[in-house]
This record gives C-alpha cells, sequence and structure tokens, in this order.
C-alpha cells in the first residue's frame, strides 16, 4: 500500500471514529441553540447581505467535529428543518420579504456545507486529539482547512442569495461570506466545544481577583461606550479594536473558560454593535453600506479572536508543561527523599569522599557506630584524622585507598570511635561498580568489631589447643615411638644370632617405628612451628626457606634477618607472622613463575616486619588466577595481631608482601 493509500485509510478512520459520547444534555443543546443562534445571525445583518457573524457556524461546527460520521446526515437535516421552520417567523422582520421554499433550502444547504467541509478536513488531517479532553494542534493546516473548507459553502450561498433576489451574481461577496464563517468558527466554536464536553484547564489561572473585576469592567466599559456614542460606520472598526487589549489580556492570564467565553462575548457584541450602531435599524438601510463596512469587521475580528485564542491556546499548553514538570519534579523529589531515607537508615555503614578527600556522605549507621554526627564530619577536613588518629596507619590506609581506587575490593580497617573505643569495620569499595557525579569514591562497611572478638578468641583457642596437640604429639606419642623403636632394636641384636629371620622383621620395625616418629616430629611442627618466643620466628623462616630451596631447585630462595631489638611479640603473633610469609612464599611459587624469592625478617625497636618479594609476574596475575583466597587470609591473620599487610610491585619486578606490627607483648608478660 503506497502512503498516499495509507494516509487516505487513516483520515478515513479518523473521520469515522466514534470516539466522543455526548451526553442527552448536550444533545438538546445543540438541537435547541441552532434556531436561537440562527435568529441572532438574522438580527445582526441586513436583509439578504451576508452576515458579519454567524454564531451558529460555530455551533454546527462543534457538532460534525465531535459526533461521528454517521450522525451527519441527522445534523444537516436537522439545520435544514429550522431553517425551513424559522424562515416565516424570520420573513416578518425582513424587508423585502424572504422568498421561496426553495430558495431558503439553497440558503440551508450552503449553511451545512460551509461547515461540513471544515470540520471534515480538520478531522482528516488530525487537527483535534480524540482521546478525551479534546487537545487541539497548533497547525498553520488550521487556516487552510477553514478558508478552503468555506469556500464551497460561501458559492453555495451566493448563488442561493443571487436566486432568491433575482439579482446577478456578485462573486465579491463570497470572501464577505468565508470571513464570516471562519469568524464565526474562531470565535465560537471553541466556547461551545467546552460547554457540550467541558473546559479542561492544566492547572489554575495565574490570574488575581483583582485582575478578573478589571477585564470584565473593561469589556463591559467598551460594550457600553460602542452602544452610546454617536460615531459614523468608518471609525467603528478603529474604536472596536481597543477589545483586544482585554482579550490579549485574558488570553495570557485566565483559563480557556474565561478566554473561550469572552471571545464569543465580545465577537458577537462588537459585530452586533458596529452594524446598528453605524447603519441604523437593519430594515431601513442599503446592504451596499453593510457590504462595504462587513469586510474590515471580519478580517478584525478574525484577527482579535483567532489570536486572542492562538495565544491562549500557547499559554494553556505551556501551563500543561509546567505542570507536568512540576509534578514530574515532585515525583522525583519523593523518590530522591526515599533513596535519601533508605540509604540514611539502612542498616550498614556508607560514607563518599570528593575529589578533594573530604566526607560529604554519613549516615545514620556511621554515627551510630562511631558516636559522631553527621554535622561533626560531612565536609570537616579533620574527620580523617578524628577516625583515624595514628599517622601512619592513616596514611597507609589513604594510600591503598588510592592504589585500588577503580578494585572493586574489601578491606578490614581499625575505626577509633568518639568514646575512644576501637571499631573493627569491613570496608566494600562499591565506588568501583557504580560512579555517581560529586563522589570521587564511595563505600559501605559492616561493624564486625564483635565478630572479630570472637574469631580471635576462635584464634586464640586454635592455636593453644594446637600447642597441646603439638606438645601431645612430642611429648607423649614420639616418647612412645621412640621406645618402640629402641624395644624393636635390642631385640633384632638379640636374636640375630639364633633366629635370623625374626631379627630381621624385628629391624623392619624398629624402621617404621623410626620413620613414624619423624612423622610425629612433622606433625607437631606443622601444628605449632614456633615454640621458642625469642628465636622461634627467625628459626622457622630460616627452615620454611631451607625446605622450600630444597624442594624448588628451579627457583632461588633466599633468607635474610636484620634484628636490632629483641622480639616481644608473643608467640601467637609470631605464628601468625610466620603462616603470612608461608602463604606469601607458595602464593609466589606457584602463581607468579619467579626465579628469585627473597623472605626478610626485620625487627626493631617499634616493629616486626616480615616481607616476602619476587620476580614472576605480579600480584594481578595470581589474584586473578586464585581468587583472592590467599591475600583474604593474609589480611585476616594481618588484622587478628594488629598489623598492617601492603601489598605492590616488587623492586624485583614482581609482587611485594610486607607485614607489619608492634614489637610489644599487649599483655605485657614477656617485658
Amino acid at each position: 500500500m503506497t502512503r498516499a493509500a495509507q494516509r487516505g485509510v487513516g483520515g478515513l478512520s479518523a473521520l469515522g471514529a466514534d470516539d466522543y459520547r455526548l451526553s442527552h444534555q448536550s444533545l438538546w443543546v445543540l438541537g435547541l441553540g441552532y434556531p436561537l443562534l440562527y435568529a441572532f445571525g438574522v438580527l445582526s445583518k441586513p436583509d439578504f447581505a451576508p452576515a458579519a457573524l454567524w454564531p451558529a457556524d460555530g455551533l454546527t461546527f462543534s457538532a460534525f467535529l465531535l459526533l461521528p460520521l454517521r450522525a451527519w446526515p441527522i445534523i444537516a437535516l436537522g439545520m435544514m428543518s429550522w431553517e425551513v421552520a424559522l424562515v416565516p417567523a424570520m420573513d416578518a422582520l425582513s424587508i423585502p420579504p424572504w422568498s421561496s421554499l426553495s430558495g431558503t433550502i439553497g440558503f440551508a444547504a450552503a449553511n451545512v456545507l460551509t461547515v461540513s467541509a471544515p470540520a471534515a478536513l480538520a478531522r482528516y488531517w488530525g487537527l483535534v486529539d480524540r482521546r478525551p479532553g479534546l487537545r487541539v494542534s497548533i497547525s498553520p493546516l488550521w487556516i487552510l482547512a477553514l478558508l478552503a473548507g468555506v469556500l464551497p459553502g460561501s458559492l453555495a450561498g451566493i448563488w442561493a442569495r443571487a436566486h432568491a433576489t433575482g439579482r446577478a451574481l456578485v462573486f465579491a461577496d463570497t470572501w464577505i461570506w468565508a470571513l464570516s464563517a471562519v469568524l464565526s468558527t474562531a470565535a465560537f466554536a471553541p466556547a461551545a466545544i467546552g460547554i457540550l464536553l467541558g473546559f479542561s484547564d492544566p492547572a489554575p489561572a495565574p490570574a488575581r481577583t483583582w485582575e478578573g473585576w478589571s477585564v470584565s469592567a473593561a469589556i463591559l466599559g467598551l460594550f457600553i461606550w460602542l452602544s452610546t456614542a454617536d460615531w459614523q460606520h468608518s471609525y467603528a472598526i478603529v474604536q472596536a479594536m481597543l477589545f483586544a487589549l482585554p482579550l490579549i489580556w485574558l488570553a495570557l492570564r485566565f483559563s480557556r473558560r474565561s478566554t473561550c467565553l469572552a471571545v464569543a462575548i465580545v465577537a458577537a457584541g462588537v459585530t452586533l454593535l458596529s452594524g446598528n450602531a453605524a447603519l441604523g435599524h437593519p430594515r431601513l438601510v442599503d446592504p451596499g453600506v453593510w457590504r462595504d463596512a462587513m469586510m474590515s469587521v471580519d478580517v478584525f475580528m478574525l484577527t482579535v479572536c483567532g489570536g486572542a485564542l492562538l495565544v491562549n491556546l500557547i499559554t494553556v499548553n505551556q501551563r500543561s508543561l509546567t505542570a507536568n514538570l512540576a509534578h514530574e519534579h515532585q515525583l522525583l523529589q519523593a523518590t530522591e527523599d526515599r533513596l535519601r531515607s533508605i540509604v540514611r537508615e539502612m542498616p550498614v555503614l556508607m560514607d563518599a569522599y570528593d575529589d578533594n578527600g573530604n566526607i560529604v556522605a554519613w549516615n545514620t549507621e556511621c554515627e551510630r557506630v562511631t558516636g559522631y554526627a553527621a554535622s561533626e564530619i560531612i565536609a570537616n577536613p579533620r574527620a580523617m584524622e578524628l577516625l583515624y588518629p595514628d599517622a601512619e596507619y592513616r596514611a597507609s590506609m589513604l594510600d591503598e585507598a588510592a592504589r585500588r581506587h577503580h578494585e572493586d575490593y574489601s578491606r578490614v580497617w581499625d575505626l577509633t570511635a568518639k568514646d575512644g573505643s576501637v571499631r573493627t569495620i569491613e570496608w566494600f569499595n562499591v565506588g568501583a561498580r557504580l560512579t555517581l557525579p560529586g563522589w570521587r569514591d564511595w563505600s559501605i562497611g559492616i561493624d564486625i568489631t564483635d565478630r572479630r572478638r570472637l574469631e580471635i578468641a576462635l584464634s586464640k583457642a586454635t592455636f593453644h589447643e594446637q600447642r597441646r596437640l603439638g606438645r601431645e604429639l612430642h611429648d607423649g606419642l614420639g616418647q612412645e615411638l621412640t621406645g618402640l623403636s629402641m624395644l624393636a632394636t635390642a631385640l633384632a641384636r638379640s636374636r640375630a644370632s639364633t633366629d635370623p629371620a625374626l631379627a630381621g622383621q624385628l629391624s623392619q620395625l624398629a624402621s617404621v617405628a623410626a620413620q613414624a616418629i619423624v612423622s610425629c616430629k612433622n606433625l607437631a611442627r606443622g601444628l605449632a612451628p614456633i615454640t621458642d618466643p625469642d628465636k622461634g620466628l627467625a628459626d622457622a623462616l630460616r627452615a620454611l626457606t631451607d625446605a622450600l630451596a630444597a624442594q624448588t631447585r628451579d627457583v632461588d630462595v633466599e633468607y635474610s634477618l636484620s634484628a636490632t631489638a629483641a622480639l616481644l611479640v608473643p608467640l601467637e603473633t609470631s605464628n601468625h607472622l610466620y603462616r603470612i610469609a608461608q602463604e606469601a612464599v607458595n602464593n609466589a611459587l606457584k602463581h607468579g613463575a619467579p626465579s628469585l624469592v627473597r623472605v626478610a625478617l626485620n625487627v626493631d625497636v617499634e616493629r616486626v616486619r616480615v616481607e616476602v618479594s619476587d620476580d614472576g609476574s605480579g600480584i594481578a596475575c595470581a589474584a586473578a588466577t586464585d581468587d583472592g583466597l590467599g591475600l583474604r587470609s593474609m589480611h585476616d591473620r594481618a588484622t587478628a595481631i594488629s598489623a598492617v599487610l601492603t601489598v605492590a610491585p616488587s623492586d624485583l619486578g614482581g609482587t611485594m608482601i610486607r607485614c607489619e606490627c608492634p614489637n610489644v607483648d599487649p599483655e605485657g608478660h614477656r617485658r
């Protein structure tokens, strides 16, 4: 199907759409309003001359625009029937009297054609939104629809007038008829549609009460002045133009209802007053003089009325847009308020930082956990000093946060509350996953202080239980296995001469017992690798590197010790440091493919530092392969002993893992 055909089908569909259901009262208004407006049109013109205003056109145009296509014959029949019935009544007021029935029917048919054709064009071109509310589009096609639509009816009306009066055709009167029809439609149709369907304004009118009284008084005063002043018809148009001022005032400041009704009243009043005041009683004047004034009246009133309605339509659309925007803004504001309330009241900590490193978000859970109100933290340049008073600890934390800005990671940090207590918080860097304007970084946190306390207690209990099991294996089972080995060896020697076969079996039993002793010692050492609080960590790390060097011939494993002070940390801390070094070395050998691994222990008065570095492929490869489980384990161990774990590129080209903790005994036993 071609586009032209599609448009034709769409136009016919719109033309016959039955979208409106007028009430019985509206139908009575259409039926009884027509004869009243018809009579008003007759009174506003002399004899057979075209009227400057024909209000009935506005009503019937509305009927053709609103009612379905199948009702059009009924509307046309009703118009013609009323005119045939009204002509005898109007005949008594006209000089000369009206003509025959055929002339009356000709005028009626012309009136039907004058309003039905522009209504059909308007519906075909989709100039009205036929959904409930009747939204009129602002389009130049309205001018074409009205002017082109009324021309056939104008020609028919001029022909009917010439036939009824016996005069020659005056084609100039076609334009008078057309302008009169266009003016009537523009002035009365909006008011008629509003009366039939109701006026729908998107927002209350912004005008004040005094403005309503003022514009009403201005219109009333102009009517009184026009009806009482003695002025020639040549000045009627100039003075009537003063009505443009209150009409534009109405259009800009008042609702659609008031503007439409005022336009209809002003158009009818000015036209009636202009004709009668300038020319006297319609029965006593020459129609030619009336025709001379009509063109100016039509053009002026069409400009003023159409302009006022157009300005009002634009203004109403702007109000509708403003009202919709205000409504959307309210919805967005309500949504934002709900989200703010959710974020503020959610049972996890949430903070955010701007580009200057200042905290810009601090929810209720942050206030509860830390004791600091949002007003004390947000935009406070010393907020980080309050929360993390240790300068070195704070610098380490900020350095790691800056390096891992774009990573989706979690980290456990100790935060100092307002009352001086230390709270352990596990922070999750959500900003790498979801960026928000104005927030350089933001994260959510969970207070794991109680959980961490339980983990530390469990770790201590596990450590002590491992030491107990190690002692039991070494001192109990190990000694028993040693006795068994010695007994088997002695029996083998005593039976060597008398029963060589039995002596061989006893020797084999002694060898199995000796191997069991080695396994028992290894198990005891694995459960508690460090038993000496002074040199146990250094010896364990040396043993670890020696064992790995013997196992991995392709990789050089080096160990260095630098001690300028005594090791004061408890055995539990030494074991955690050993396990961190062990995990770091295993990760390097497993994922980094290094040729050199260095393990260094540094002990000074303040710090104990264990550092593992390699020349392998780096931490990115290891983390990607291991899913971060090894690093997570090292972080947990470091947190358990209040140590700082640092993961960074190594000077050798691979990865460097450093764990530092204070060189003190928390319980003060060793001091």
